[in-house]
């Protein structure tokens, strides 16, 4: 049971970075990296209990950096749709 909820997860996740015509998309997978780097800082700064001056920086940085990266997705992807280079 447990290997299938792992597989099924796997192609879930695996299916979100990938663009409408099956291949991996350069701007999710940046994105869920940014997203991964933050969840992973922020997870073993608390557990650590410990305190990052710059951590608001840093914060902003990815979820803007991935926020951003999404929205040039979005333009790259009208633009391909529309004919454009």
């Amino acid at each position: 049971m447990v290997i299938m909820m792992r597989k099924v997860i796997k192609d879930i996740v695996f299916s979100i970075l990938k663009d409408d015509d099956g291949t991996y998309s350069g701007t999710k997978v940046l994105s869920a990296i940014c997203l991964l780097v933050f969840l992973v800082v922020s997870v073993y700064l608390a557990y650590k209990g410990m305190e990052w001056k710059n951590y608001e920086s840093f914060s902003t940085a990815t979820g803007l950096g991935g926020l951003g990266l999404r929205g040039a997705n979005k333009f790259m992807n009208i633009k391909k749709y529309e004919g454009g280079e």
